[in-house]
């Protein structure tokens, strides 16, 4: 995952969409792959030259070919430049950013309303003549403990002896990468993928092509393992040691 997080707003709709970049290698994507063949194929027909006087062709033609020629000479580039694919994410209850010059930007999701409350209406805290007690606000926000969200609705069973959530008809090391798929918001991972243990790794093989399924299981993998991802052809899998 490249660390990226991009959030739109729509102030007219009021809704928010939250987005995690992928760092993809050099290389257009099918529909831009489709597009270059396109354009070049078309302004080949065409017979546009690059000595193409005006009076040949039209003011009109002219501005189309020469955007044309851009755009073929952009995907060329692209070809050769890493880029970033972004993945929807689901939209948690709460998000606060928290931005100060030259200081680590923070993105806290699932702040409890209570706190909320206290940040939007910093009034609820009043000194004397008016204002707000940074002092005392500050001394609440570090005796709070944020609550983690609640965990997905899965079948799970406690093993109390290790300490360790472990999912039914897996081993601890295969309920630990399930887990992770299942925090990253890829709750029914089991359409997708086959878990399963071999030679001390934890194998998570695709059941099919997974398409746009294949990025989000694989910021999920990436976020907590690091980048296991083994390209053999349809044999292609994650390789997680745990």
């Amino acid at each position: 995952m490249s660390g990226l997080v991009r959030l739109t707003i729509d102030k007219f709709a009021n809704t928010l969409t939250v987005e995690h970049g992928v760092e993809v290698a050099p290389g257009l994507t099918i529909k831009e792959q489709g597009e270059l063949i396109a354009l070049q194929k078309e302004l080949s027909e065409q017979n546009y030259s690059d000595f193409a006087t005006a009076e040949e062709i039209s003011s009109s033609a002219r501005k189309d070919m020469m955007a044309k020629k851009q755009r073929v000479e952009e995907l060329k580039e692209s070809q050769d430049r890493p880029r970033v694919d972004w993945v929807k994410q689901s939209v948690p209850k709460s998000i606060f950013l928290v931005y100060q010059l030259g200081e680590a930007i923070e993105l806290i999701e699932g702040m409890p309303q209570w706190l909320i409350d206290k940040v939007r209406y910093p009034t609820i805290i009043e000194i004397k003549g008016g204002g707000v007690d940074v002092e005392a606000f500050k001394q609440i926000i570090d005796n709070t403990t944020i609550s983690k969200p609640a965990e997905p609705d899965y079948e799970y069973k406690e093993q109390a002896e290790e300490q360790v959530t472990v999912v039914q008809g897996h081993t601890r090391n295969e309920s630990i990468v399930i887990k992770a798929m299942i925090d990253g918001k890829v709750n029914n991972w089991y359409d997708f993928v086959d878990v399963s243990s071999k030679d001390g790794l934890v194998i998570v093989m695709p059941k099919k092509f997974l398409e746009r399924d294949w990025a989000p299981i694989n910021v999920a993998l990436k976020a907590e393992f690091g980048d296991h991802w083994i390209k053999d052809g349809k044999q292609s899998r994650w390789e997680i040691p745990v």
